[in-house]
């Protein structure tokens, strides 16, 4: 029997995440009790979309050791965490020029790279490849995992950009964020910029551009047509490398969709 952990594990997409893309909604729980859980939309790859909880959305228990769980993967978490709502406070203060270091950026490059190694269809295809991780007391994406913080360059050096940069949404439609929550867009240097998606109005932009000044994150902003095509990008990468689930704030975020995914599947 594979070793287990002794937590709830969110498999791929992390709570903090989903948490900006989530309303309060009361419900009374199987108890009868009254309960204000953050809820957040979902359109699964078949079309279909339903309201779930963010504290059990992609979890499974135990599916990560306990060690990755408290002490590998909460690292990272929090550093991204950490970044993200600097910039969110700075934007409350009407404050867009928000200064970052080299940490920063070496925080988003392994947040993208965790979003890689998480994903299910990732682990998937590593347990086809190998001839001994089945030997291996821990699962396989235990051992995936340990790989990663023992050789972390194996992955990170496909993260390019030295630069953040975050995208500002003042459209009136929202991003929605997939469960492969790193969308990369192919640049006309042929590298690719990383986005993540960290509130229904805010990009964070892992770039090779430079920046106004070495250490100021800068402001993009989108219209109505970049923010559809990006949303229409998202989906795109969550069918082609996890095949699961995209998120949003409302529903009707996703209804628009619908159609656009049943016509990629075709």
């Amino acid at each position: 029997m594979k070793i287990k952990g002794t937590k709830d594990s969110h498999i791929l997409i992390p709570k903090l995440l989903l948490k900006e893309f989530s309303t309060h909604v009361p419900i009374k729980n199987t108890k009868g009790q009254n309960e204000n859980p953050k809820m957040v939309y979902k359109l699964d790859m078949n079309g279909k979309i339903t309201q779930v909880n963010i504290k059990e959305e992609n979890t499974e228990f135990g599916y990560y050791e306990d060690i990755i769980e408290t002490e590998m993967l909460t690292t990272i978490e929090t550093k991204f965490g950490d970044l993200k709502t600097r910039i969110l406070n700075n934007l409350k203060l009407n404050n867009e020029v928000i200064s970052f270091n080299k940490e920063d950026v070496i925080t988003v490059k392994k947040f993208c790279s965790l979003c890689m190694i998480r994903s299910q269809s990732f682990v998937s295809e590593i347990k086809k490849k190998s001839l001994f991780i089945d030997i291996y007391g821990n699962a396989p994406q235990n051992v995936i995992m340990y790989q990663y913080f023992k050789s972390p360059e194996l992955v990170d050096k496909y993260i390019v950009g030295n630069n953040l940069s975050y995208v500002k949404n003042e459209t009136n439609i929202n991003y929605i964020l997939p469960r492969y929550y790193v969308v990369g867009i192919k640049q006309e240097n042929g590298v690719f910029d990383f986005f993540i998606p960290i509130t229904t109005k805010i990009l964070v932009r892992l770039t090779t551009e430079k920046t106004i000044d070495g250490q100021i994150l800068y402001t993009g902003r989108m219209t109505d047509l970049d923010v559809d095509n990006f949303n229409k990008l998202a989906i795109l990468y969550e069918l082609k490398h996890n095949n699961q689930a995209v998120y949003a704030k409302n529903k009707d975020d996703l209804e628009k969709y619908v159609d656009f995914l049943k016509e990629l599947k075709k």
